[in-house]
């Protein structure tokens, strides 16, 4: 594992990012475990055409956290009538389409993804899912849950593991 520090003045966060996705597109020509979502990810960080002033955050909300009352998908009939109590209604979000508006607490966010600053992956998911929790959480921090990996695909990325 290669630790990049000052004296590294000429590797920047893309030439770390590219290393990592490249990596990561050379392990899926392997293996069918890794996210659909990877060679458009591969193939945007290779693009020097893109701005080298943009940042990866990551962010996971859970320990209680309602995804479906977070970025509420108002324009699915299907949430109201699986959440006749819960869902929140129109007029109590901030729309930022025809079909999804984040909760009346997100104004950060709102404005965050009308100015282009942010974008939302939803609805994701893997192949064949077990539908337990534990590996579908093993799945999302690892990429590679039976792989006996020590750390997750975000800080393998950044390391330029492959």
């Amino acid at each position: 594992m290669r630790h990049f520090g000052t004296s590294d003045r000429n590797v920047t966060r893309r030439h770390v990012i590219q290393a990592g996705l490249y990596g990561l597109g050379l392990s899926a020509a392997s293996t069918a475990t890794l996210p659909a979502w990877l060679p458009q990810a591969w193939l945007a960080a290779a693009d020097d055409s893109a701005s080298r002033n943009r940042i990866l955050v990551v962010l996971e909300l859970s320990g209680g956290n309602d995804g479906l009352n977070t970025l509420v998908p108002y324009g699915d009939d299907a949430y109201y009538r699986h959440r006749p109590k819960l869902g929140i209604r129109p007029e109590k979000l901030r729309r930022i389409d025809d079909h999804f508006g984040f909760s009346s607490g997100m104004a950060g966010f709102e404005r965050l993804y009308k100015d282009g600053k942010m974008a939302i992956v939803h609805g994701c998911g893997y192949d064949n899912p077990s539908f337990s929790h534990f590996v579908s959480m093993a799945y999302w921090h690892t990429a590679a849950p039976n792989s006996g990996a020590q750390y997750g695909w975000v800080g393998r990325l950044a390391d330029g593991e492959h």
